[in-house]
């Protein structure tokens, strides 16, 4: 007959009774007997417990570092699959942003003359998207080879005076886009502008308040541009023809920095209207829009009239006029 060897449980058994006899010397009575088992059962209660509590902290451990080693491995993917963004020149973000938001179709109450009717309205709202900046720059270079000062010009646009036609009023704005980056190209810091609108807008601005801040960075005023320009069903927040020209030919810049006026409008009459500013503009440059007589409406010596064609479809072409008018007063 095979003689079994001692299993695991029999030897810890007697590592128990050993410690026992240890801790409470030769068993003598049957209390002590009992207290020696019921101390031996309640340790090994409390190291079940133990061990219990310990597999459960080690596996909660583990289940943290391989959430944190996920998220680690995720974001080093997502930062090697994203494109780095490109620099853009101003006249690339200005064009752009002024492009999205451009009408498709000018609305049919228009009160003032129309578009003509070999010319298509939503051809004509998205046409600063086709000039490049390389187109753009290469007017600058052709404009301001020679020695000349700094301007600081206060644009104004008319909201007014071409009625509810929201893509003239769009073909506008991207026109006087394309002035101000001609007049405030990469590189050249020293010029500053700033914008100010009447008519059918949503500000409230006063001409005084649009005195505080000129900008010499394309997108700030590309930023104004739109805010200033967009279009509202109010009523002239800023008064009529005869409020605005009033404002203009009363009010002051109170840092006295502006030097420039550029004043665009859409009126076909104007014989009752003249800029005649008090302050003191080296340079006025007056944009008829509507094709008007606007003959008288500024001194000769203090400034111009540009006439550009309506509706806008050469945006480049008017721009580089204005643009070229405006510079003219300040050659050296």
């Amino acid at each position: 007959m095979v003689r079994k060897s001692p299993s695991l449980s029999y030897h810890f058994v007697g590592i128990l009774d050993a410690l026992d006899y240890l801790y409470f010397g030769a068993v003598e009575t049957v209390e002590e007997c009992k207290l020696r088992l019921g101390k031996r059962l309640f340790m090994t209660l409390v190291a079940a417990v133990i061990i219990i509590a310990l597999a459960i902290l080690i596996a909660i451990i583990v289940s943290i570092i391989k959430s944190n080693s996920n998220s680690e491995s995720g974001k080093l993917n997502e930062k090697s699959t994203t494109l780095a963004p490109t620099e853009t020149h101003p006249v690339s973000s200005i064009i752009t942003s002024l492009a999205s938001s451009a009408p498709t179709k000018a609305t049919s109450n228009s009160t003032t003359r129309p578009p003509s009717s070999s010319a298509n309205p939503s051809d004509a709202s998205s046409a600063p998207t086709k000039a490049s900046s390389s187109s753009i720059q290469s007017s600058v270079k052709t404009t301001t080879q020679s020695p000349t000062r700094n301007s600081h010009c206060m644009f104004v646009g008319d909201m007014l005076n071409l009625g509810h036609n929201t893509t003239l009023y769009k073909e506008e704005k991207n026109m006087i886009s394309m002035v101000a980056g001609m007049l405030l190209p990469l590189g050249q810091n020293y010029h500053t502008a700033r914008m100010w609108s009447y008519g059918h807008v949503e500000h409230s601005d006063t001409f005084s308040k649009a005195f505080h801040t000129f900008t010499k960075d394309w997108s700030e005023f590309s930023g104004m541009l739109i805010n200033k320009m967009k279009f509202s069903l109010k009523v002239y927040p800023q008064g009529g023809n005869k409020d605005v020209f009033t404002l203009i030919n009363n009010t002051t810049d109170p840092r006295n920095k502006a030097n420039c006026l550029v004043f665009l409008s859409a009126m076909t009459d104007v014989k009752d209207y003249k800029i005649v500013p008090d302050y003191h503009y080296e340079r006025i440059v007056v944009v008829n829009m509507a094709g008007g007589n606007f003959s008288g409406i500024v001194e000769e010596s203090q400034g111009i009239v540009v006439e550009v064609s309506q509706p806008y479809d050469k945006v480049e072409e008017n721009a580089k006029k204005i643009h070229d008018a405006i510079r003219k007063g300040f050659h050296s």
